[in-house]
């Protein structure tokens, strides 16, 4: 299901009842499973689909990752080791190097306007992990 989900943009074209790739790692993270093969495979899918999904997810929760917080609501409440998880990830320079250069993708939805301030908390946080 991650595969397919990773490879299909928008998400709801392969799975009507997830929306974005937060829903779907948070029910991958709600089984119990680890999330660094998932994001991994993230990782490795170099296809546009891919990139879009990290984009969408960066206008959506970028600024949930502000002041060392992560993802702390619905299911990520209980879910807060696989939350460590995802936020290290997110905030890897690889990770933070592929938005950069994914950001051509922006949809321009009326939500575009969300990405850049999201996008710059993701940076000053990577920053701040690395020093």
């Amino acid at each position: 299901m991650w595969r397919v989900g990773i490879l299909t943009f928008p998400l709801e074209q392969a799975f009507p009842a997830f929306f974005e790739m937060e829903t779907l790692i948070a029910s991958v993270a709600s089984t119990g499973e680890d999330l660094q093969p998932y994001l991994y495979f993230w990782d490795q899918a170099t296809v546009q689909e891919a990139d879009q999904h990290l984009i969408q997810f960066v206008t959506q929760f970028g600024k949930d990752f502000e002041n060392g917080r992560t993802l702390g609501f619905g299911f990520w409440e209980e879910l807060q080791e696989p939350a460590k998880t995802l936020r290290r990830w997110i905030l890897q320079p690889e990770t933070i190097d592929r938005i950069a250069g994914s950001r051509l993708l922006l949809p321009l939805d009326g939500y575009e306007h969300l990405f850049e301030p999201a996008f710059l908390i993701l940076q000053a946080e990577s920053k701040a992990n690395i020093s």
